[in-house]
């Protein structure tokens, strides 16, 4: 999801009007380039692989990538996320 100056500020002004009490930080960018060497849990054919991202913060809301079709062991997604941050100290969890 990519957003230009005038979504973000849109985003942004529409959290403020709906009592929304959390600060507002920024965007995180995330690209999400390829995964190599993953084991490979299906028997017969390749696995359909996705990326699953949350802050820590906040892990029940998740972003993620599109399913890559027989990804097998080393799929490539070239995707980029963006997250909406309002803490400070957040780790990204990844998780395949």
């Amino acid at each position: 999801m990519r957003l230009d100056e005038e979504e973000r500020n849109r985003v942004f002004d529409a959290s403020m009007t709906q009592g929304v009490t959390m600060s507002f930080l920024g965007y995180l960018n995330s690209m999400c380039h390829h995964v190599r060497n993953l084991y490979n849990i299906c028997i017969y054919e390749n696995q359909d692989v996705y990326a699953k991202f949350s802050l820590t913060y906040d892990p029940d809301e998740t972003f993620s990538t599109g399913i890559i079709n027989d990804g097998g062991k080393n799929p490539d997604f070239n995707e980029n996320l963006v997250m909406k941050v309002t803490q400070s100290d957040v780790v990204l969890k990844c998780e395949i």
